[in-house]
């Protein structure tokens, strides 16, 4: 492997070429062991910084993105509404913004819903409303219609409350993160993260209608905060960052570490039961964001600077046995994602301002593949280095926190900074050939 001597590293005992294991059992997983999180430090070499950047309203958080031949739209969730950029000319151009609002946005996703160039739009506000907005391709920044909201705090189709707590109609669900269900495009997954209650949950919305209705919640653990939907879209990975009372009777185990995540696995059904809780596994230390490949699930585990890696069907089938991997990255990452077919994308935000490091790290899988340690089920934490790095614009601060991609570029939002950071395919490529 090496790396792009235009990214200038400054890589040392944290950039060997090799792998080097940090303890002789990093992760214990032939025991259903959730006593305790491994600490580790993270990669931190010095990286370039980044002038591929564009100013947003303030707290920008989820990006997408809706590419073609006319336009190459680019969506950002942020306290003002969700912003809309054209970078078709190359560099960004603001055409303007949906549902404008002193709420601001947080989670959304444009859901192909099988008409010719439109999305619907559905969008969860900051108070726990969920919105729908219908655009075209030639305008999105104009709503075509809007479905009325769904107040996730109590509407009356739920029979029980999002969090779980001493007095559970005072708690606000903090619901942060949507998905929705390609193959099933009324269908949208909303987590409720619920900060001040004793547990969170993850909802079902059908949005097919005039008006969104709540069809089905699902009590999880702690601060559920990323999803993800398999290949097939009838399997719904969801992470919580602290694993809890679900996760414990599903794992046979009485007490569990005051940092250790839980990485669910639902069975998605397109009618009732929508969701089917199937297992649960122990994905690190606080995880925070999942993705999924053809054969792999990949979750960022933002305490233990890990991304871990797990075998989709073992999750299903051999859940001891499910964990292929565990690899070193950035100081506490977030987002992750799979870009270009073949590499993994990881926005290290550095939270917590500990280590000053903020970035975006790309692995090539077949680079990752070859260490030393990969297989192993993550008893060896694997050191591999970079293939491409690069900071944010001051080097220092940032906050990176979600990804998306298309054929022409990888974007972060930079939630502290108030930015939108982007990277050409063609200079990822030109450092992981």
């Amino acid at each position: 492997m090496r790396l792009s001597p235009a990214l200038l590293l400054t890589c040392a005992a944290a950039c060997s070429s090799g792998s080097s294991a940090l303890a002789a059992d990093y992760v214990n997983v032939d025991a259903t062991s959730f006593s305790s999180c491994p600490t580790a430090a993270p990669i931190t070499p010095t990286a370039a910084t980044s002038s591929n950047t564009v100013n947003t309203a303030n707290s920008p958080n989820t990006v997408h993105t809706w590419y073609g031949t006319s336009h190459e739209w680019v969506f950002v969730s942020t306290a003002a509404g969700i912003q809309v950029w054209d970078y078709k000319s190359g560099s960004p151009v603001f055409e303007g913004t949906l549902g404008s609002t002193s709420n601001g946005f947080i989670g959304f996703d444009p859901i192909d819903q099988g008409v010719a160039n439109q999305r619907l739009l559905v969008a969860l506000r900051n108070d726990a409303h969920v919105k729908s907005f219908q655009i075209s391709f030639s305008d999105p920044s104009n709503a075509i219609g809007t479905i009325g909201d769904l107040n996730l705090w109590n509407p009356s189709s739920a029979g029980t409350y999002a969090c779980s707590g001493t007095n559970p109609s005072t708690i606000d669900p903090g619901s942060t993160f949507l998905v929705g269900n390609d193959s099933a495009p009324s269908l949208v997954y909303v987590t409720n993260e619920c900060l001040n209650g004793t547990a969170g949950s993850v909802d079902v919305i059908d949005v097919s209608g005039t008006n969104p209705v709540l069809r089905q919640r699902v009590g999880v653990d702690v601060a559920p905060v990323g999803m993800a939907l398999g290949p097939g879209d009838d399997v719904l990975y969801v992470t919580n960052e602290k694993a809890g009372a679900v996760t414990k009777s599903l794992m046979g185990v009485t007490t569990v570490g005051s940092q250790v995540g839980s990485l669910m696995v639902f069975e998605a059904n397109t009618s009732a039961p929508y969701l089917v809780l199937k297992k649960a596994v122990n994905p690190g230390c606080t995880a925070v964001r999942v993705t999924t490949g053809s054969n792999r699930v990949w979750v960022s585990a933002r305490s233990s600077h890990d991304v871990q890696v797990f075998d989709a069907d073992k999750l299903l089938s051999d859940t001891v046995n499910s964990r292929i991997a565990v690899f070193r990255v950035g100081p506490q990452p977030t987002g992750i994602k799979i870009i270009d077919g073949n590499k993994i994308l990881v926005a290290n935000s550095d939270r917590s301002e500990v280590y000053h490091k903020p970035s975006l790290t790309v692995y090539r899988v077949a680079s990752l593949m070859a260490e030393l340690g990969w297989g192993d089920k993550g008893h060896t934490r694997i050191e591999p280095p970079p293939c491409y790095l690069i900071s944010t614009a001051n080097g220092t601060t940032g906050f990176p926190r979600n990804l998306a991609a298309d054929s022409h570029r990888s974007y972060v939002s930079l939630a502290s900074a108030d930015k939108l950071q982007w990277v050409n395919l063609t200079t990822i490529q030109s450092a992981c050939p």
